[in-house]
């Protein structure tokens, strides 16, 4: 082998395993699960959560929807989101993970729910009801610059991360169930 060619396969090797590095650095200590697709539904007349391939294949339930915990712990392990229900209204908190600081998000009159990170710990996206029907929203991890995402008359809802693009998803419940993605920066809808 020439000594051009081992330098070329050399090179090679290096890119890859500094991709490979620089991706495991970007995905902490929380490195993506990848192959399902997490969302919930009510096929079965009771809300449940599913998992499916990205092809929509394979669809199996998780456990039903109510006996799952709202709460989620922030990629860089210092907070965690969860829900208080307080009489008929739910609002979004959260806490360090030593128990400490506790701190309420949300404020609104309609339901808060479903909080999931942003891989950075920097936002929260969530579900509510504070428009009419149910939409996504995100907002800084301390409560500020709440933000519509969506904005569809069917319930749009349970927002998740699927890596490595770091996008949510979410399952659309209406006359027809879709997956969206979200291009969280910008606030548009792809199908």
């Amino acid at each position: 082998m020439s000594v051009a060619r081992r330098v070329l396969l050399l090179t090679g090797l290096a890119v890859f395993l500094i991709s490979v590095v620089i991706a495991l650095a970007r995905w902490g200590h929380n490195p993506p699960a990848y192959g399902w697709i997490v969302f919930s539904s009510d096929r079965s007349g009771v809300w449940q959560y599913y998992r499916m391939r990205p092809d929509g294949s394979k669809p199996q339930r998780l456990r039903t929807a109510p006996s799952v915990p709202m709460s989620a712990q922030s990629p860089n392990g210092e907070w965690v989101v969860f829900i208080v229900a307080q009489g008929s209204n739910a609002d979004i908190y959260v806490r360090r993970t030593d128990g400490s600081e506790r701190q309420r998000l949300t404020y609104a009159a309609e339901d808060d729910w479903s909080p999931s990170w942003s891989p950075d710990s920097q936002w929260i996206f969530f579900t509510s009801g504070r428009s009419g029907s149910q939409d996504i929203y995100r907002m800084r991890a301390d409560g500020s610059a709440v933000q519509r995402l969506t904005d569809s008359p069917a319930d749009d809802r349970d927002p998740v991360w699927q890596p490595p693009i770091w996008r949510p998803f979410y399952p659309v419940i209406g006359a027809a169930v879709g997956l969206l993605c979200i291009a969280a920066a910008l606030g548009s809808l792809r199908p």
